[in-house]
């Protein structure tokens, strides 16, 4: 009877308590999320499609973008395609059912959604609308535009040794 009364007092405390991975952190959704995302991240490709003011798209444009270092708390670095190294913090958020990485840094702030997250393969995106339109000089053509969607995927090699 003694067992039965400690192993119900010690299941109680735990579910308390709440599960916790490797990371330490609580199992939540955001947490899980953090925890994935935990790493290097290597730019693979960038697309940014611009469109018109009826939603039709005017240009298409093939983007290089940061690589990514989340250090699983709040901390980001950023290094462009030059080896210059930004840092930044991020935060993780959910609206409906779609996750969302929000980048601050000195030089702005990025909302991205996770449109994917693997154990390797990250896909991010971003929408941006210019109510009052904005241009953009593409060779000889300056094209207006009033939103934009940029989709970057990224590469992990170092995954997290459980």
């Amino acid at each position: 009877m003694k067992i039965k009364l400690s192993l119900f007092a010690l299941l109680t405390v735990s579910l308390l308590n709440g599960c916790l991975k490797d990371s330490q952190q609580p199992v939540t959704h955001s947490n899980d999320v953090n925890v994935s995302l935990t790493g290097t991240w290597t730019a693979v490709s960038g697309r940014v499609t611009y469109y018109d003011a009826t939603g039709n798209v005017a240009f298409n444009a093939i983007v290089t973008p940061n690589s990514l270092e989340f250090d699983g708390s709040s901390s980001v670095k950023e290094t462009d395609a030059e080896g210059s190294l930004t840092p930044g913090a991020y935060n993780i958020s959910t609206t409906g059912n779609i996750d969302y990485i929000t980048i601050q840094n000195t030089t702005g702030s990025d909302k991205y959604a996770i449109v994917s997250l693997q154990p390797r393969k990250l896909t991010l995106s971003e929408t941006i609308s210019y109510p009052d339109g904005n241009t953009l000089q593409a060779g000889e053509i300056t094209i207006t535009y009033y939103s934009s969607v940029q989709v970057n995927t990224y590469t992990k090699n170092d995954l997290p040794r459980n």
